[in-house]
């Protein structure tokens, strides 16, 4: 009977044994109590419908359940929310400045949610001190299902970094397992990664941006969390570093003179330590308790299918199109797997880069991943990227001149260059434009038939040329290049450093000059309204040379020219002839262009 009756106890104890600890691992102080309630009640019961009154400081103190009308917009929404906090502020006010014996109904309603013998200043301040929370109970709960998707994986990457598997449930938190979500700093993902901060652990580019990637972005968090928890020793500080950083919360630690999270949250006061970094590990907590017994609050919830798959690393660039053939699966499938290759490469305009691990579906039924990568063709595979084209800001240019300018959208422009907004762009800054280049060839291609620029070189070739040297040179020089070779858009040479844009040279300046109307002096030809041979140059290229200094640079850029007048003579002296100008002065008057 004995060793049945240890087993017995050891199943019993069991449960109680993990539960210290977890709690040991992540401590729960009793301060801390009213705001994991709090989180508790919106992850559970509040949905999106509706939401909290509360006090902010004080979680416990909630004045009432608003639920939002159904048909009102976002500026209704918010107005609906107002007028009740105007409501309470009112009662508020009006307790702290009357005595307490002769209250109203709601007044005392309100009054017993505080504790007894609770100040005045303290009403007062608590007065203008509320908050509205909105319910998060069905983003949980459809969090809950997409889960199951990525969860399988969180858990075996928690697992081999040797790090407590109740991270798990941190994207509830970050973003309720959506992997499209964006928050308004420029967060993204299911972990929500900022820019700078994903940089250090993935790759983030106008090309392939990795922090949408549930797999990438994962062992991403996962290093960012053992980071956190080697430099402070604690998982309740570790899990505030994720949101606030761990330069801040150090900080915090080191002027509260104390490591205890409930501590810092009570007495830390700084510009960066606002509302969402103070009850972070609080909010952290309720979802570990709601995401490990849902069916204890939503019943019984069907999770997602683990996702089956498997990764190949490309050594060859290639088309969306070209790898959906080869991998027989579909373009929307080929997304979902695939949620870091960013919106040019599924448009069109760039391709899958090279080394990039390329996650395909998996199954019993399926060739290796690796088998079927061979199956793409030979004219499918490149060695080099579709080159960038940009766009240099001028003075006085928008966002969508540019954009219509080269017949893309303002959306594309703010996309593949991550402008924080459309409204704010900077004179010289670079753009990239979304715009589709020529395809390069995947091997050198024979040599070319001669073009109508070369002919019309030939025919205008020097009358001691020859016809063969004539016809050895594969491209019309610079000095006899025609006026409408220039002018003609199939003379725009191809063999050169991107497919649709040619050198700068200075004949094809004075070759623009040539063709201005005889008979009309510079300043008073109409300017172009789009030059099609504007080179714009890539960030770390060579300039061309200047030709101009700045001043004839401004004379250049007016209409009119600014007209030499002599300085006006005084008025006792304008009866008087003036006298003629010295000789030693006259000189001849130099052009703006010379």
């Amino acid at each position: 009977m004995r060793p049945i009756t240890a087993i017995v106890l050891f199943a019993l104890l069991a449960p109680a044994g993990a539960a210290a600890a977890t709690s040991d691992v992540f401590p729960r102080p009793p301060e801390l109590e009213p705001a994991v309630d709090f989180w508790t009640r919106i992850y559970s019961q509040v949905s999106t419908d509706g939401g909290l009154l509360h006090d902010r400081d004080d979680l416990a103190i909630v004045y009432e359940h608003v639920d939002l009308p159904d048909g009102l917009n976002r500026r209704q929404r918010s107005a609906h929310v107002r007028e009740r906090k105007k409501h309470y502020r009112r009662v508020l006010l009006d307790i702290a400045g009357s005595e307490r014996s002769d209250l109203g109904p709601e007044a005392r309603r309100i009054l017993s949610l505080w504790p007894d013998g609770v100040s005045d200043a303290r009403l007062e301040r608590a007065a203008y001190n509320i908050r509205f929370q909105l319910g998060q109970a069905d983003k949980f709960r459809a969090g809950l299902v997409r889960s199951g998707a990525w969860e399988p994986h969180i858990r075996r990457t928690l697992q081999r970094m040797g790090l407590p598997e109740e991270l798990a449930a941190l994207p509830h938190v970050e973003s309720s397992f959506n992997p499209d979500a964006w928050s308004r700093v420029g967060a993204a993902g299911l972990w929500q990664f900022t820019r700078s901060t994903g940089r250090r652990y993935m790759r983030i580019d106008h090309v392939v941006d990795e922090r949408m990637d549930p797999f990438r972005s994962t062992i991403a968090a996962a290093r960012l969390l053992e980071h956190n928890y080697s430099v402070t020793g604690s998982w309740a500080l570790a899990l505030t570093a994720y949101n606030h950083g761990l330069a801040g919360i150090r900080r915090a630690v080191r002027k509260v003179g104390t490591s205890n999270i409930a501590t810092i949250a009570r007495r830390y006061d700084s510009r960066t330590w606002g509302f969402a970094s103070r009850n972070f590990y609080a909010a952290f907590l309720a979802a570990v308790e709601v995401d490990f017994h849902a069916e204890r609050y939503f019943g019984d919830v069907r999770r997602r299918e683990a996702i089956a798959s498997e990764t190949v690393e490309l050594p060859f660039y290639a088309s969306v199109d070209a790898l959906a053939d080869a991998f027989e699966v579909d373009r929307g499938r080929l997304h979902e797997l695939n949620r870091a290759l960013r919106d040019p490469i599924w448009e069109g305009l760039k391709r899958v880069p090279r080394g990039y691990e390329l996650r395909v579906p998996s199954g019993p039924d399926r060739a290796p991943a690796q088998e079927l990568l061979a199956r793409v063709a030979d004219g499918a595979r490149y060695y080099a990227q579709v080159p960038d084209r940009y766009h240099r800001v001028r003075r006085g240019e928008a966002l969508s001149t540019i954009a219509r300018r080269y017949g893309v959208s303002t959306r594309e422009l703010v996309a593949l260059n991550n402008l924080p907004s459309r409204n704010f762009i900077r004179a010289g800054q670079t753009l990239r434009l979304p715009v589709p280049a020529a395809t390069p060839r995947p091997a050198p291609a024979p040599a070319m038939a001669p073009t109508p620029c070369a002919a019309a070189t030939r025919s205008r070739a020097s009358p001691g040329a020859s016809t063969s040297a004539s016809a050895a040179s594969p491209r019309p020089t610079a000095s006899t290049t025609s006026t409408a070779s220039i002018r003609d858009r199939s003379c725009v040479s191809t063999d050169g450093p991107h497919p649709t844009r040619t050198p700068w040279s200075p004949t094809r300046a004075a070759a623009r000059r040539r063709t201005r109307r005889p008979g009309r002096p510079w300043w008073r030809s109409p300017p172009a309204a789009v030059d099609p041979f504007r080179v714009t140059r890539p960030p770390g290229s060579r300039a061309p040379p200047a030709r101009r200094t700045r001043t004839r640079r401004r004379r250049a850029g007016r209409q009119t020219p600014r007209p030499r007048t002599r300085r006006p003579r005084p008025r006792w002296a304008r009866s008087t002839p003036r006298p003629p100008r010295p000789a030693t002065r006259a000189r001849p008057r130099r052009s703006a262009w010379s």
